[in-house]
């Protein structure tokens, strides 16, 4: 029996070889590339609204003519996908599916790397779109992501300012958990680059209901502290006197610089001063002896170099625990692998100034323990616009 089956504007014929309700919809699966774990989420109905099991389709499919009915329904969205077929005198059966919210996707990543699933909420994409094309400023957004197909920092904070304004002056200063989660899940509907694809939603660093955290959580919390001021973002300086290799590591602390640390630690570390605690220079001739003796204090581990000058390098060294290590690698890159992995060596925590940096590269360039680091928004930014 021949079924003619019609998916989002798309015609198909399904041939049956037995009329049989699993087979039907195992080749409706097929056909459409729904994933076959989505069987059991889809529900038919007749013209009469009762629903229509493997028990009595044969019957109705060959006797019954009329308006079949189908849905596709998810759980975690709360949301049914609706259908309807008609079945002709021919015994051809026209199926019609309607849908808002397109069906889930497997997307499977190169070896190394999660396979996730893409979820895209049209409602939430709808919302954001109609509050950024109704404020200032909000079409320039839409527009620069559609030239560049991302955002740059300083769009992204007007992006975030404008959604906060209007969630808070809809919802109040401190909107549903839900409201909150359909924001986050609206922008990377909208704007799917944005999307963080070893998160587990992909949205979870503009919020993550599970901690609180995110772009969004924390203009929030901005609003409702209601500052005096706010403090602007500090201009990018680039690291000067350092081979290209080791410049470029170093501009990382200026694209995931060091996070606040609280009211109780005032003044926050600028890039420069990061740089300090991941690298220190000593001229060659001079006595490594001599700089562990200056060490006052413990710290984390860090690298020494060794040379005439800053891009001239003879030697680096694993400063730790009062003790230099001397590195097998004479290029920047390879001392920074050795000084990555000797925190998993001797079990030592990241410097907490360096601990984004750290981050970013154990996930993103290691691939180790991914979805079960904490990260910061900014890490999960920066890999998002990579890998866009």
């Amino acid at each position: 029996m021949l079924l003619r089956v019609q998916f989002e504007g798309e015609q198909k014929y399904v041939k049956l070889s037995e009329l049989t309700f699993s087979a039907f919809l195992k080749e409706v699966l097929l056909k459409f590339n729904i994933p076959e774990r989505r069987q059991l989420d889809m529900k038919v109905y007749d013209q009469s609204n009762t629903e229509v099991d493997s028990e009595v389709f044969e019957e109705i499919a060959k006797e019954s003519p009329g308006t079949f009915r189908a849905t596709l329904y998810s759980e975690e969205l709360g949301t049914s996908q609706s259908s309807s077929s008609s079945v002709r005198s021919d015994g051809t059966v026209a199926l019609n599916l309607t849908v808002c919210d397109p069906h889930e996707e497997a997307v499977t990543f190169e070896e190394g790397l999660p396979k996730r699933l893409c979820r895209i909420n049209c409602k939430a994409k709808v919302l954001i779109e109609n509050v950024l094309s109704s404020k200032p400023g909000g079409e320039r957004i839409i527009q620069e992501y559609g030239k560049n197909k991302t955002l740059t920092d300083a769009t992204r904070r007007q992006m975030i300012n404008i959604l906060a304004a209007e969630m808070t002056e809809t919802h109040g200063t401190s909107p549903p958990k839900s409201v909150r989660v359909m924001y986050a899940q609206g922008i990377v509907a909208l704007f799917p680059n944005l999307e963080d694809p070893y998160s587990q939603h992909g949205y979870e660093h503009y919020y993550d209901p599970e901690n609180g955290s995110g772009y969004l959580a924390w203009r929030l919390k901005t609003i409702q502290r209601k500052p005096a001021e706010e403090r602007g973002a500090s201009g990018v300086r680039s690291p000067k006197g350092w081979d290209s290799d080791m410049s470029a590591l170093l501009l990382l602390l200026h694209l995931l610089p060091p996070s606040a640390q609280g009211r109780k630690r005032p003044g926050k570390m600028s890039a420069s001063q990061a740089g300090h605690q991941l690298i220190r220079f000593q001229k060659v001739g001079t006595s490594v002896q001599q700089h562990l003796d200056s060490i006052t204090q413990s710290r984390q581990p860090y690298l020494l170099a060794m040379g005439s000058t800053k891009c001239s390098i003879h030697s680096y060294f694993i400063v730790i625990d009062n003790h230099a290590l001397p590195c097998k690698a004479t290029g920047s890159v390879g001392a920074f692998d050795e000084l990555f992995k000797a925190h998993f060596v001797f079990g030592t925590s990241y410097n907490s100034c360096l601990n984004n940096v750290f981050t970013f590269v154990q996930t993103t360039i290691y691939n180790i323990d991914i979805g079960e680091t904490k990260e910061t928004p900014r890490v999960a930014e920066l890999r998002a616009k990579m890998m866009c």
